[in-house]
């Protein structure tokens, strides 16, 4: 069995101030959420995620720097409730903000 992710796995600092909500509507099947709940730790340069669930939010940071990229929130039901994404320009390039303005 995979080693199960939690904060204390990796280095991450919080999602900052400067965020912005996105619409994302998903519910997973509980086959679904028991694997996202192991989350992810990366082992090596190529794994660009550190992934963890806590109190049914799903935190996505970059593996380098540790900065949480998207905190998705979850209900009892394993629904998406709200998806927040880092619109830092310090720490989400202005690049990858320009691209997601065109979807």
């Amino acid at each position: 069995m995979d080693k199960v992710a939690n904060r204390n796995s990796w280095k991450t600092l919080p999602l900052p101030s400067q965020r912005a909500k996105l619409s994302v509507k998903r519910t997973f099947s509980e086959q679904e959420y028991n694997r996202l709940s192991v989350g992810f730790i990366p082992e090596e340069m190529e794994d660009k995620w550190f992934i963890f669930l806590e109190n049914n939010v799903l935190f996505f940071h970059r593996s380098w720097t540790g900065v949480c990229i998207y905190e998705a929130h979850l209900d009892n039901n394993h629904s998406v409730k709200e998806v927040w994404v880092n619109r830092d320009n310090e720490q989400y390039g202005k690049r990858i903000m320009r691209m997601m303005r065109n979807y």
